[in-house]
């Protein structure tokens, strides 16, 4: 598997809604041109509808024709796919990534992935396997996952392990009608049972809150011998789990239909690391008993332990389990969607501007190049910084960015008049014209903020200023308030990792 690269890409996921031909779910192949439907009935398709910003596709040479999207500028820190999934649903997002050597250089690249602008993980490439280049998302029922009883957030989940236990082979769509990926494992001192259920139904599971594959009835693994312990260990785990929340799902269930039997009975306890978790599991048949909890460990050395209760005459068995590391999301929402339009404005006006993309203000060290931002609930605009770009005719409507403290366009060739919608920036402050051409007569609605704003339009000879108090000049305040101040700091820092 891959992962980003912290001085030359950032890839961030932006969600937005509309409808997908195969409902819910989104697989892309990074690079790729042209749409093809998997062995598993999967629809994929080529990333050019949901790449942001550019990036170029380049021939694979160990991948016969195939091709893969490689972003290699050094001015662009933020690479995104905006992808159509509704806004508040809760998604699997499985990312495949690996350099694979496709250019001979031996130069596998690390890079970081972000999911709305907010949760990022690292992710390292690997000279060696096959490359991979898949962005897979998944719409989830929204109950599914809950972890409502232990924690009084929502997390982010990160899979650390999903096991099949005693299954034939791995488990995904269509069996999974979600398309989890359970993979088929076995432990030692245990043996493979089969479920004697040859009808395998969605109602037989989908009251349940996870919503698993039926056909994970079919298999589990059970103890040797009926008094026999069965050791689960966690050994895969990251490496100092002493700081890590997990978040863990296990699913036992019985393969035959023993109720009523004077001679068959399972039940069995669960620990871990020797301490009491789950009394009295007595597995179901023909569904789940499911048991969940986060927890936080102490030491390395883990391991659950299935035991069985003193009156078992069966071993204690399970079928699957997941396990999670729980991950608190950003304190900040994403942009405010009225910023977002506006400055797509001026990125439709001037074609300087489109390189960038994602969200403008998220992560925080990673805003665009040529904004400030505000760090609210959302975050917004408060800064703009369009000096020295070349920028040539008039100037778009972008009064919704209404938090906007200091505008700065000198040193353009701007033309047209100086429009009155900059009168409308209740907090405006600074407001840089110089060096442009600006025509006609400046505002009455600029010169009235006179005793509150910094208005700067010396070098635009066309302008009249008869009749105008001016020099060139209209500075009425040069102390800026501590409010301007700490946002400058945030924008000009940001351009630094």
């Amino acid at each position: 598997m891959s992962n980003p690269l912290s001085f030359l890409l950032v890839v961030v996921i932006l969600l937005v809604g509309f409808t997908a031909s195969q409902p819910g779910f989104w697989s892309i192949n990074c690079g790729g041109s042209e749409n093809y439907t998997d062995g598993n009935g999967i629809l994929w398709r080529g990333d050019g509808d949901f790449l942001q910003g550019g990036g170029e596709a380049r021939f694979a040479r160990r991948e016969g024709n195939n091709s893969l999207r490689v972003f290699t500028s050094q001015k662009i820190r933020k690479n995104c796919y905006k992808v159509p999934v509704g806004k508040g649903k809760k998604i699997l997002l499985r990312i495949s990534f690996n350099y694979g050597n496709y250019d001979g250089k031996s130069s596998p690249p690390e890079f970081y992935i972000m999911f709305d602008g907010n949760y990022r993980d690292k992710l390292k490439t690997s000279l060696e396997g096959s490359i991979q280049r898949e962005i897979e998302i998944r719409e989830m029922v929204d109950d599914m996952y809950s972890t409502w009883a232990c924690l009084d957030y929502s997390p982010i989940l990160r899979l650390e392990r999903r096991i099949a236990f005693g299954a034939n082979n791995s488990i995904r769509y269509p069996n999974d009608s979600y398309d989890r990926i359970w993979s088929n494992e076995t432990l030692s001192g245990t043996r493979t049972v089969t479920s004697d259920i040859t009808d395998f139904t969605p109602d037989m599971v989908n009251s349940s809150f996870v919503k698993p594959p039926p056909l994970l009835l079919a298999t589990g693994i059970e103890a040797n011998t009926p008094t026999s312990n069965l050791t689960i260990p966690l050994s895969y785990l990251p490496s100092d789990i002493s700081r890590v929340i997990f978040y863990e799902i296990f699913y036992f269930t019985e393969m035959s239909d023993i109720t009523g039997s004077t001679t068959k009975y399972r039940q069995f306890n669960m620990t871990l690391n020797d301490n009491d978790n789950f009394h009295d599991i007595v597995p179901k048949y023909r569904n789940f008993t499911l048991k969940k909890r986060c927890w936080t460990s102490l030491k390395n050395e883990t391991a659950y332990i299935l035991v069985p209760e003193n009156n078992s005459t069966l071993p204690p068995i399970i079928s699957a389990m997941e396990i999670y590391t729980i991950h608190e999301d950003s304190d900040f929402d994403t942009t405010k969607e009225d910023q977002i339009k506006s400055l797509s404005t001026l990125q439709k006006r001037f074609r300087i501007l489109r390189e960038w993309n994602g969200d403008p203000c998220l992560p925080i060290n990673y805003n665009w190049d040529w904004i400030g931002c505000a760090y609210y609930t959302s975050p917004v605009i408060s800064i703009l910084n369009l000096s020295g770009l070349g920028l040539t005719g008039k100037i778009p409507d972008f009064s919704d960015l209404k938090y906007l403290v200091s505008i700065d366009l000198s040193n353009n060739n701007l033309s047209g008049e100086i429009p009155n919608f900059f009168a409308s920036f209740p907090d405006l402050q600074i407001l840089n014209l110089a060096y442009n051409n600006f025509t006609g007569r400046i505002p009455n609605s600029l010169l009235s903020k006179n005793e509150s704003l910094q208005l700067n339009h010396t070098g635009n000879p066309r302008l009249i200023m008869k009749e105008q108090n001016d020099g060139g000049n209209i500075i009425k305040h040069s102390n800026l308030n501590r409010f301007l101040v700490i946002f400058i700091t945030i924008f000009l820092c940001s351009v630094h990792i």
